[in-house]
């Protein structure tokens, strides 16, 4: 697995996070009728933040699995 690749998921996670907590950030300071709008924009933030979150729990997986085969192989 490409380091890079891994690092990069990860800070696209963590943009992801703060774009959400902007998000929400702003509703909080609208009246209610506004926050409708940005309510579809919060929930894409929120299926780009899991599907990131899968893929960084999926590069560990892929990551973690040859380092415990290589450990049981030694034992």
């Amino acid at each position: 697995m490409d380091v890079k690749r891994i690092l990069d998921t990860i800070r696209e996670v963590e943009v992801w996070a703060q774009r959400m907590e902007s998000l929400k950030g702003r509703m909080r300071g609208l009246p209610r009728s506004q926050r409708a709008t940005l309510r579809s924009e919060l929930e894409i933030v929120h299926q780009q933040l899991e599907h990131y979150q899968a893929l960084v729990a999926d590069m560990k997986r892929s990551v973690a699995q040859p380092m415990f085969s290589d450990f049981v192989e030694k034992v």
